[in-house]
């Protein structure tokens, strides 16, 4: 498949650009790309050398999870700022200087895996010799069940819970970034179904943004216990009252927009 090689050479320019740097932008580019990579694999299925399901190799598995983390502390950093100035209080500065020696932390061990580029490169052959030439018609189809019935689990649920909301991002997202592949398939069996293309970005935008607030919120349940100015304390209990209440807005935005039983029918076309 050639937009896996396509995905290689973008995850190693951006990887180099990330390199002593850690822009938010460059970050978000490399996990975008390497999402992409990891559902072209599974679409792939096995590798067609050992005979064993395709995955992301553990180099660049664990550098997609360091530098999300990385993100996710960078994005935590820019909102409690954006919170603190949209009400006139005085800066968190002990629980922002907590953020940025995490993050300090965090890029150190990043860096040792940026370093390392002959894992990379190692891991880069072994996929692309692994890959089959073409995707067959039976694994598409068996792609397209897969995701239905992972889809379909979720959908029972009255209520979904955040976990379910996550994953449900991350399903609709790997049947967008396979669409060039699937998208025939798809329109041959269900010819419904690639009208709704454009409810599923504006569904897995929202779940973005539900993530977010979501991840926004465990760090400061995780990490103001170790404020202890009283007065920042306060603050950032406020934030947090805020933001969950932000979060049940954005998820009942979600239910409307595409509420669960409706989104059962829309995956039934699976």
């Amino acid at each position: 498949i050639t937009d896996i090689e396509k995905r290689f050479k973008k995850i190693d320019k951006v990887s180099r650009k990330i390199h002593g740097h850690f822009e938010a932008e460059d970050i978000h580019v490399f996990r975008v790309e390497t999402k992409k990579l990891r559902a072209l694999l599974r679409l792939a299925g096995t590798d067609r050398i050992k005979g064993k399901k395709l995955v992301l190799p553990k180099h660049l598995k664990d550098l997609y999870l360091l530098l999300g983390a990385i993100r996710s502390l960078q994005i935590q950093q820019r909102n409690i700022r954006a919170a603190a100035e949209g009400d006139g209080s005085p800066m968190c500065e002990t629980y922002l200087n907590l953020l940025n020696a995490k993050e300090a932390g965090k890029m150190i061990n990043a860096e040792r895996l940026l370093s390392n580029k002959k894992a990379f490169k190692k891991e880069r052959r072994h996929i692309s010799s692994a890959i089959p030439a073409k995707i067959s018609k039976s694994r598409i189809n068996n792609f397209i069940k897969s995701t239905g019935s992972s889809l379909q689990k979720l959908v029972k649920e009255e209520v979904p819970s955040d976990e379910s909301l996550h994953m449900l991002r991350k399903l609709l997202k790997d049947l967008m970034y396979c669409w060039p592949y699937i998208s025939a398939d798809v329109a041959l069996a269900y010819p419904a179904f690639p009208s709704r293309m454009e409810d599923i970005q504006k569904i897995v935008d929202l779940l973005g943004n539900f993530q977010d607030i979501f991840m926004g919120i465990i760090h400061l349940e995780s990490d103001y216990i170790y404020i202890n100015n009283e007065v920042e304390r306060e603050l950032l209990l406020n934030i947090r009252a805020r933001w969950q209440e932000k979060k049940d807005e954005i998820k009942k935005q979600i239910n409307r927009e595409l509420p669960m039983p409706k989104l059962g029918l829309f995956i039934s076309y699976l």
